[in-house]
């Protein structure tokens, strides 16, 4: 999947909540607050990030284990490619506790990861917890 992104650097709080306004105006049904939490397994030399790979846990509505790559910038409109698998919650503990486990797991972002890179010494090195308000609008989502 291609996974297209475009990015906004704002320069204040106010700045922000105009901005929210303003998509919240146009959109087709109310906006939604999803929490998210996110876990970053990787190298402690930060093998796959070092080369722009981004290896992720995101637990919000299920779990998600991704493989992000390929990463193109150009005027704050990202794209790159991102290898997704629904992985079972029961696993989480045991995959944080211990990140090489993800290796026993037959989904395509962990394949991509071995073809990419070999079979690393996986740790986690990151969580990060935030709210994300979700805005579609003209059938995008924002």
């Amino acid at each position: 999947m291609i996974e297209q992104e475009i990015k906004f650097e704002l320069e204040s709080a106010a700045d922000f909540s105009r901005f929210l306004e303003g998509l919240e105006a146009e959109a087709q049904m109310p906006a939604r607050l999803l929490s998210q939490t996110t876990h970053y397994p990787d190298t402690p030399e930060l093998t796959p990030a070092g080369r722009l790979v981004m290896f992720r846990i995101r637990e919000s509505s299920g779990v998600v284990i991704t493989l992000k790559s390929g990463t193109h910038v150009e005027d704050g409109y990202f794209r790159s490619s991102e290898v997704e698998a629904a992985l079972d919650p029961a696993l989480l503990e045991g995959i944080l506790a211990r990140p090489r486990t993800v290796y026993g797991l037959d989904v395509a972002p962990v394949q991509a990861l071995c073809h990419d890179f070999g079979e690393l010494q996986l740790e986690c090195i990151g969580t990060l917890r935030n709210m994300r308000r979700v805005v579609v609008v003209d059938g995008h989502t924002v």
